[in-house]
């Protein structure tokens, strides 16, 4: 789950850094691979968008990090209970990131760039 979550963050933070929004950031259109990573398709709703004065708060951006956190909430639910203090600390950490990214202010959302490094620190 945290492969996936990592992989996906990562693709979200490159596209947004290019002034790309994909436009239908669910899992429905993410391709996993059993031997660990995964992939983002079906660009069909994907467009350009302008960078935001002085580097600001996108809401393009802003909308597929909630999108973000409807995944992450789907690959919580579907997750097994864990039996270690420490891979619970984890699972509690990534259900706060998933609120994080679901805040009904999307100003206040996280940007990608901040999802992958708090995904890169939850090392399993």
């Amino acid at each position: 789950m945290l492969d996936i979550a990592k992989g996906l963050a990562a693709a979200g933070e490159h596209l947004h850094a290019q002034g790309i929004s994909h436009g239908d950031f669910y899992a429905h259109n993410v391709l996993y691979r059993p031997t660990g990573g995964c992939f983002l398709g079906d660009f069909g709703a994907a467009s350009f968008y302008p960078p935001q004065p002085n580097g600001g708060a996108n809401p393009f951006e802003a909308l597929e990090v909630r999108a973000f956190g409807c995944l992450l909430g789907e690959l919580l639910e579907r997750s097994e209970p864990e039996t270690e203090p420490e891979q619970n600390l984890r699972l509690q950490s990534l259900k706060a990131l998933q609120l994080r990214c679901m805040a009904p202010v999307a100003a206040s959302r996280p940007r990608f760039a901040e999802l992958v490094a708090t995904l890169q620190s939850l090392r399993p």
